[in-house]
């Protein structure tokens, strides 16, 4: 009985534990930067216009194409941030943007706040 017993309680610390850690994909609804995608690509802006001097070494090239992918956590922060893109460029800068990025409202699923992977394509125009 008593192995029964140590069993069960193992087993739910297992079951918890891989929830904990688990992440979504297409959770519904979406996470969501607070006041939305236009207010995300606001705040993408002031940054940069903020950092003029990143903002004018960013490349030889007229566009920067960048893919983020991070994890919205439970409490809205942002976790695993990584940036990739076809050319050899550096997206440090991405990633630190992400890293202190305000709080987002976090994605459900079944009506039950989960952790959850976002994918943001970003096209930036170096004028």
């Amino acid at each position: 009985m008593r192995f029964i017993l140590f069993f069960f309680i193992l087993f739910q610390g297992i079951a918890f534990s891989q929830e904990d850690t688990l992440v979504y994909e297409n959770p519904s609804p979406e996470p969501e930067f607070p006041g939305g995608f236009d207010s995300l690509m606001v705040w993408i802006q002031q940054d940069l216009i903020l950092d003029e001097e990143r903002y004018a070494n960013m490349g030889e090239y007229c566009f920067t194409h960048v893919f983020l992918d991070f994890v919205v956590e439970k409490d809205g922060s942002i976790t695993n941030v990584k940036a990739h893109n076809k050319c050899s460029t550096d997206l440090s800068y991405y990633i630190e943007l992400f890293e202190r990025s305000p709080k987002w409202t976090p994605g459900k699923y079944r009506g039950n706040v989960v952790r959850c992977r976002y994918r943001l394509p970003l096209t930036i125009e170096n004028q």
